[in-house]
């Protein structure tokens, strides 16, 4: 439950759009409903360089996997393992998860 227990800093959900000419990524951090408030970062990266586009999904999806992941098992060192293996997941298959939502395939 929110705001209960122990959390994790900070609070997101990554929203990926790609232009029309796929020469670009946009990466926005935007609140989800149940978020608390905080600042909006936007991230440009382009679309060729694979290792900026998830190092910014890695800095907008942390905060959110790591509470996830602290909720679920209880002890912060655990939950710190379980986020890490969640982007190493994540970015091994990054071709397929940037086309959806990227969010979503690291919570899997």
């Amino acid at each position: 439950m929110r705001g209960q227990g122990n959390q994790w800093p900070g609070s997101s959900v990554l929203e990926v759009s790609r232009s029309s000419d796929r020469t670009g990524a946009k990466v926005t951090d935007q609140p989800s409903p149940e978020s608390e408030p905080f600042e909006q970062v936007l991230l440009v990266v382009s679309r060729g360089d694979r290792d900026a586009e998830f190092s910014a999904f890695m800095a907008a999806a942390a905060p959110a996997l790591g509470r996830m992941a602290l909720s679920l098992c209880g002890d912060a060192h655990r939950a710190e393992e379980l986020v890490q293996q969640a982007f190493v997941r994540t970015y091994v298959a990054w071709g397929r998860a940037r086309d959806g939502d990227p969010l979503i395939y690291a919570r899997r």
